[in-house]
């Protein structure tokens, strides 16, 4: 949840950021998506299981490249300050899914 709250911080500060600011946010968000990715695999099993984790992961990975390639051709047709707006609701989402999810998770192991 931190995490996911940097990478809404900086990316809302992105809309303003200039020179060095700028940088500095851009190096916030790639320390958020470091922290994270080196969970991916990890979720997924506890997510999902470890039965068939591979295949699962190997779906979740896809759905990030897609996402990889359809982010850039979305905000290229925007203004720079409207792709920097939709990455931070894009990163609202997520942050809120992760802040629902975990107290979700917690009362399902007390079942």
């Amino acid at each position: 949840l931190i995490i996911s709250l940097v990478t809404v911080a900086a990316s809302a500060a992105l809309i303003v950021a200039e020179g060095v600011f700028y940088f500095i946010c851009i190096l916030l968000i790639a320390f958020a998506f470091g922290g994270s990715s080196g969970v991916y695999a990890a979720t997924t099993a506890d997510n999902f299981g470890t039965k068939h984790s591979g295949a699962n992961f190997g779906c979740v990975m896809v759905a990030f490249g897609l996402s990889a390639l359809l982010s850039p051709l979305a905000a290229s047709q925007l203004p720079s300050s409207a792709a920097f707006i939709l990455a931070v609701c894009c990163a609202l989402v997520s942050t809120i899914c992760i802040a629902i999810y975990k107290p979700l998770q917690k009362s399902a192991v007390k079942k």
